[in-house]
């Protein structure tokens, strides 16, 4: 579904197999903690860092802006490849793991 109107991440979050994003922090995390792929086009520095990092989890790929063709084969491998979504599970389930460890230990007498 592309949008051409704001949305919630929330919502996107729920209705969401991989995601087309810029890098920004707040997105990147949002869409780390639903365990969402990501295809990410960074503008900036930052982005650039940001998705590297979302590379090594094996949660995404990027391509520059400048790259249109690179982003759609990418995007497609992201949309036909289920295991390509394995690192952003993985990083959810870690997430949901390490809070339910933390809420045990606060619960502890």
């Amino acid at each position: 579904m592309l949008c051409d109107q704001p949305v919630t991440i929330d919502a996107i979050c729920q209705d969401c197999d991989v995601a087309l994003t810029n890098a920004g922090h707040g997105t990147i995390c949002q869409l780390l903690l639903a365990g969402i792929s990501q295809m990410l086009v960074p503008l900036t520095l930052e982005q650039v860092l940001l998705s590297e990092k979302v590379k090594s989890l094996g949660a995404g790929v990027d391509a520059r802006c400048d790259q249109p063709e690179q982003i759609m084969k990418h995007l497609s491998m992201l949309l036909d490849n289920p295991d390509q979504s394995a690192g952003a599970a993985a990083f959810k389930n870690a997430m949901q793991i390490g809070q339910k460890t933390k809420q045990s230990k606060t619960s502890m007498p």
